[in-house]
């Protein structure tokens, strides 16, 4: 979700970070007491984004955050 790029970019950069992170979740299964956090799919409604369209903003980290101190919390 990059309102500031423009497709087919967007769409190129999205495939590839998935491809990453299919690629660090098989990392993470050989390396003891380590966890994988799925990729943090909330946030995504209008006005999480920041003004230039690319990052993320105060909303969307807020959410990142509570999102994963529930794992942390979860694990404990």
């Amino acid at each position: 979700q990059f309102p500031a790029l423009p497709q087919p970019l967007r769409w190129y950069l999205g495939r590839n970070a998935a491809r990453m992170n299919r690629l660090l979740e098989a990392w993470i299964r050989t390396q003891p007491g380590a966890t994988y956090v799925a990729p943090f799919t909330g946030g995504q409604e209008s006005g999480y984004m920041a003004r230039d369209g690319f990052h993320p903003g105060p909303r969307a980290y807020a959410a990142w955050a509570q999102h994963l101190a529930e794992i942390i919390r979860a694990g404990l």
